[in-house]
C-alpha cells in the first residue's frame, strides 16, 4: 500500500549549498502545506452537501463528540499526518545514527 504522505510531500532536489536543516524545515512546511490542502477542500465539499441538503446545524457540529471507533480513526489519522509532517527531521536523524554507528 502506498503511504499517501510520502506521494503529497516528494522531497525537493537539493539547493547547492543550501543548510539541510532548511531544507527539513521546507520539506515539512511542503508536506503540511499538501495536507492542509487536501483537508481544505474536503472541508468545502462537506459545507456546500451541509447548505445544499441542511442536514446539519453548526450547533450539531460544535456539539459532536466522536464514539471510541471514530475517535481511534481520527487518532491513526492525526498520528499519520503528525509523521509526514516530520519525517524529514526522522529521516535525518536516522541519517545521522548511521553515521555515529559507521
Amino acid at each position: 500500500m502506498t503511504d499517501p504522505l510520502r506521494t503529497i510531500a516528494r522531497p525537493r532536489r537539493a539547493i547547492p549549498g543550501e543548510d539541510p536543516e532548511v531544507a527539513r524545515l521546507s520539506a515539512m512546511v511542503v508536506a503540511l502545506l499538501g495536507e492542509v490542502a487536501v483537508m481544505g477542500e474536503r472541508l468545502d465539499t462537506v459545507e456546500r452537501l451541509l447548505d445544499a441538503n441542511a442536514l446539519v446545524t453548526r450547533h450539531a457540529i460544535e456539539a459532536f463528540a466522536p464514539d471510541a471507533q471514530a475517535q481511534g480513526e481520527r487518532d491513526l489519522k492525526r498520528r499519520t499526518l503528525v509523521a509526514g509532517v516530520l519525517r524529514p527531521l526522522r529521516d535525518a536523524a536516522t541519517e545521522q545514527a548511521r553515521g555515529f554507528a559507521a
